[in-house]
């Protein structure tokens, strides 16, 4: 899954890049020092962290390893809010964006199209995804499963042979890494996805090719409230960023 997304970033890119801008995005808060750039066919090398600093990235991944106990938000243009928990190994590999306001002054950005490539290998994340355009992108990859995120609120947690999906609004598509069969699956809602053998025969297959297991049920009234609680704290980190173009380059604002 990970070629057939790589290859719709080569195949759109002069699309979505046409006016040369590449998606920013602001670690707002974290404990973390330092991230890893990997880039293809070369060593990965280690680089000091600023907080606040806008990233961009035309070739690298950026990934970050987070602390026991720590908390890492992360704020991208188009919008999407991340929240990392401790223990979690995650990776942006590709962002790219249209801008509908590029040119006067500067103000926040009007966003169109876009593509965003995140990547979750171990650990949990609240995720606050914008994206409405149809022609966009919003894929986040994990060890069993990739997830195609629009607009909504998830919580994602994911471990060696589970990945455990909360959809607290919105919906969300998940595609089998082997065979790129998709299923829909929509707000209130948990999800577990498990590797085919790992689950009861009571387990609900989306998927039969017998490679991924996945159950599907509603979630607990309790346990989405407590969701909700969570990802209301996140939503509130809207108020602290916007991003702009200045010369032609995606900054990110502080405003408080």
């Amino acid at each position: 899954m990970k070629t057939l997304i790589t290859i719709l970033f080569l195949i759109l890119s002069p699309i979505i890049n046409a006016q040369d801008l590449v998606g920013g995005f602001v670690v707002y808060k974290s404990p973390l020092k330092e991230f890893t750039l990997i880039d293809q066919g070369k060593k990965d090398k280690t680089e000091p962290l600023v907080v606040g600093k806008t990233y961009t990235f035309p070739k690298e991944s950026f990934e970050i390893t987070t602390p026991t106990n720590s908390e890492t938000i992360v704020y991208f243009s188009n919008d999407t809010l991340v929240r990392l928990y401790g223990n979690s190994d995650f990776r942006v590999d590709g962002f790219s964006q249209q801008v509908a306001n590029t040119t006067g002054l500067p103000e926040k950005v009007k966003n169109s199209e876009c593509m965003l490539n995140l990547a979750l290998t171990s650990g949990e994340i609240e995720v606050i995804s914008s994206v409405t355009d149809t022609n966009s992108l919003c894929v986040l990859q994990t060890p069993l499963v990739n997830l195609g995120l629009t607009k909504g609120i998830y919580v994602i947690h994911v471990e060696e042979k589970s990945v455990i999906v909360s959809i607290v609004e919105g919906s969300i598509k998940v595609y089998d890494n082997v065979t790129n069969k998709e299923q829909d699956v929509t707000s209130g809602k948990l999800i577990g996805i498990f590797p085919y053998g790992e689950m009861s025969a009571r387990a609900k297959e989306l998927f039969s090719d017998k490679t991924i297991t996945a159950v599907v049920k509603e979630i607990l009234p309790t346990n989405l409230k407590k969701l909700t609680e969570s990802v209301n704290v996140l939503n509130g980190y809207y108020q602290y960023i916007i991003f702009a173009v200045i010369d032609n380059k995606m900054v990110g604002i502080k405003l408080k």
